[in-house]
């Protein structure tokens, strides 16, 4: 049941210029599988201290999703798109060959204008699709394994209508990111081939970034500027993330760093997962320039830029960047806790400071209601098929009083 719209303070943290924190983050169980029964976001609170930064969860109502896949939101927190029905299985998921298309799963859209999420879509309407990895002003990106072995990319618009296929030919297409209008990164193979290269749609035409000789490129990610993007490589040395810089009308490999674990596209899927591969353009702040990645190894976050791939070690499972707080500034959710964290890179190294920590039930960060914030955020339920998501705007207070 939807529930009124309030605003219920959770945890109060030391003041923002001490950078003070009570607890430290832990690795937990993947986003989708939760520590507790479900129940209220916000339920509960806690009084302010004078001159305390706050953090107020609004609840917004509850949604059923695939006890898998984080939804995601539109830009100005409009519209919510979530994975609804049955999970389909691995082999649809990461596009292996041979895969089945999936049955009596689909997204499913839904209106938060009103303060609670209203269907858009009767149920089954969108069946047989898959939720994408990416979104913009347009939609949110979709993916159709087709009976034949093909897979079409498309858009779902955000407020109603069909979806809109770009990419749709007799290939494997899939892993879609879209930093831009008629504009699209995705990874590509042949029906009966195991490997798939990078390639980018711009208004009509098809150009491959890198064919991958042999081995895969796939989970695409891109810079808020736009001017490096990132991709994970499966090779016979392992689990590796490939880098390349923008340069006239397309994009040269800089380097390739292994991630220190076997090569698998279960692996290779955590890599970016959760993690806005396709952030809102953004041409200045301090991480404009660098692709923000998780450890497949360690569950740590890591900052991906020109110079190279550096280790965080604050163990995320999802985030949403926050640079409209401060520059560098991160909201990272891992279990029970969502923290605003500031990155720096100070004498040459990606260094993070704690800014405000908050410990609730099981959360995590979706998606950017806007570029000042609120932010959407989300409690998974425990079932495996049609678990509760309950939806919450988050929302930060500095001492003053002033919303970030």
């Amino acid at each position: 049941m939807p529930r009124a719209l309030r605003a219920l303070p959770l945890v109060i943290a030391a003041g923002l210029a001490a950078g003070c924190v009570t607890e430290s983050i832990s690795p937990v169980r993947p986003v989708g599988v939760a520590a507790e029964p479900p129940r209220a976001v916000g339920q509960g609170s806690s009084q302010a201290a004078p001159g305390a930064t706050t953090l107020s969860l609004v609840p917004l109502g509850a949604v059923r999703y695939d006890g898998v896949h984080l939804p995601i939101a539109s830009g100005g927190g409009e519209f919510i798109v979530v994975a609804s029905g049955l999970a389909p299985d691995d082999s649809a998921l990461l596009a292996a060959p041979g895969a089945r298309p999936p049955v009596g799963s689909g997204p499913r859209r839904y209106d938060l204008r009103t303060g609670r999420p209203e269907p858009m879509d009767p149920p089954g309407m969108l069946d047989g699709l898959l939720l994408g990895r990416s979104a913009d002003d347009a939609g949110v990106t979709l993916e159709w394994p087709r009976p034949d072995g093909s897979r079409w990319i498309g858009r779902l618009p955000w407020n109603g209508g069909p979806p809109q296929w770009s990419i749709a030919d007799d290939h494997v297409n899939a892993f879609a990111i879209c930093p831009g209008a008629d504009r699209m990164i995705y990874c590509r193979r042949a029906a009966d081939a195991p490997g798939f290269a990078l390639v980018e749609y711009r208004a009509g035409s098809e150009r491959v970034i890198d064919s991958a000789q042999g081995e895969s490129l796939v989970f695409p990610a891109i810079s808020p500027d736009r001017t490096l993007l990132a991709a994970v490589r499966l090779s016979a040395r392992g689990l590796e993330i490939s880098v390349y810089a923008a340069g006239g009308d397309g994009w040269s490999h800089a380097f390739t760093r292994p991630l220190g674990v076997p090569a698998s596209m279960q692996a290779a899927e955590v890599v970016f997962a959760a993690m806005e591969p396709c952030p809102s353009s953004l041409r200045e702040g301090n991480l404009a320039g660098v692709v923000l990645a998780r450890s497949p190894a360690t569950g740590e976050m890591m900052v991906v830029s020109a110079e190279g791939v550096a280790p965080i070690g604050v163990p995320v499972e999802s985030l949403s960047r926050a640079e409209s707080v401060e520059p560098g500034a991160v909201i990272g959710a891992a279990g029970a806790r969502v923290a605003l964290i500031r990155l720096a890179l100070r004498d040459g190294r990606w260094t993070s400071v704690p800014m405000l920590q908050v410990a609730q039930r099981r959360l995590a960060v979706c998606g950017r209601t806007g570029q000042a914030g609120p932010w959407l955020v989300v409690a998974p339920g425990v079932e495996s098929v049609g678990s509760r998501l309950d939806l919450a705007r988050l929302e930060l207070r500095l001492p003053a009083g002033k919303p970030f």
